[in-house]
């Protein structure tokens, strides 16, 4: 795996559970209506307990959101929602293996993405090569089932990573500077994937704002050192491939004049 991806892969080992506990657990809003309006299908005091559930993890406060969202399962046994919660809360105190089997329950009672991406979060947690592969699968397609939702192309993006797949860091990574543009890292990786594709101008741009974003300066040094010299190659590539052109053109220019030639010569008179 190249070594900016090992780089990038220590920031996000650091820093996805703070990214969880903090502002994001809270940006998908549109899904959390959704939930909302699931739980109180089945008691409207199981989804109020869900949002306070909701509120206190979004601030950090995980022993209260822990028992408001087993007081929603109370109500409602059924609540994936509240399940997730829960996953994530565990996953928040390093409880991997509890985390993996709330996150298993929830996907157990309705298939869903966002079900799929949290089981997804929490197996990337382990490290091992066997859960890894799993979590990339689940998420796989979050691009396109989820094109606007964080945490389904969040863990794929984080999975992408860890597995080495370059065509799903490239999906992954052009969703995520549009749900996410504050997070420096999907700019890092979609200005390189843009460089490969030739768009120069466009990648330098998303490598600059990667920068801006806290991307470390030697990781974006290397990559700016990378796209000029891909920018050089391409215009010595370029002067080449006109050089042979204008070579071709002359030799073919050589052959009709000397046929030419031939052709008067003989057409003479004697």
């Amino acid at each position: 795996m190249p070594k900016c991806l090992c780089f990038m892969l220590l920031i996000f080992a650091i820093s996805a559970p703070a990214l969880a506990q903090g502002e994001w657990a809270g940006r998908d809003e549109a899904f959390q209506l959704k939930a909302y309006a699931r739980i109180a299908s089945h008691s409207e005091e199981a989804a109020n307990l869900y949002a306070d559930a909701s509120e206190a993890l979004e601030e950090g406060n995980l022993f209260f959101a822990k028992l408001a969202f087993k007081d929603v399962l109370d109500q409602a046994p059924a609540a994936d929602d509240a399940m997730r919660g829960l996953a994530r809360v565990e996953y928040l105190w390093d409880n991997f293996e509890d985390a993996e089997g709330w996150a298993r329950q929830a996907l157990g009672i309705r298939e869903s993405m966002e079900n799929r991406a949290q089981l997804a979060f929490v197996l990337l947690a382990f490290g091992e090569e066997e859960r890894n592969g799993e979590a990339l699968e689940l998420v796989r397609n979050a691009p396109e089932e989820s094109p606007n939702e964080l945490w389904p192309n969040y863990s794929l993006f984080l999975a992408a990573h860890r597995v080495g797949d370059v065509e799903a860091l490239k999906a992954a990574s052009a969703r995520m500077v549009e749900i996410a543009p504050e997070f420096g890292a999907p700019h890092f990786f979609h200005g390189q994937f843009l460089a490969k594709a030739g768009d120069w101008d466009a990648a330098e741009l998303s490598l600059g704002r990667a920068a801006e974003l806290g991307v470390a300066e030697e990781e974006i040094a290397l990559a700016m050192l990378k796209l000029e010299l891909g920018e050089k190659m391409r215009v010595q590539r370029s002067a080449r491939g006109l050089i042979w052109f204008g070579m071709l053109v002359a030799l073919v220019g050589v052959g009709i004049l000397l046929t030419l030639k031939i052709w008067f010569e003989r057409r003479r008179p004697e």
